[in-house]
């Protein structure tokens, strides 16, 4: 599992770096990264160590990258 999850970071890191992203990637997005079955498992396991946060806005789930404070 550790490698699939470098490789899901990698894509995930690979789309918020793109133009397209701007910070924000909706729930009907994750499939199109690539992510594959585990995505959104995979992403649970980033907000739950403090790297993404989720809002819903109008009915769809948004994933946002945190900022560091460091």
């Amino acid at each position: 599992m550790g490698e699939e999850l470098h490789d899901a970071v990698s894509k995930l890191n690979a789309y918020f770096g793109g133009d397209k992203a701007q910070g924000s990637l909706n729930q009907d997005d994750v499939a199109s990264i690539g992510l594959g079955r585990k995505g959104r498992s995979y992403l649970l396991i980033l907000l739950r160590l403090n790297q993404l946060a989720m809002e819903t806005i109008d009915g769809s789930i948004f994933y946002n990258l945190r900022k560091n404070d460091s």
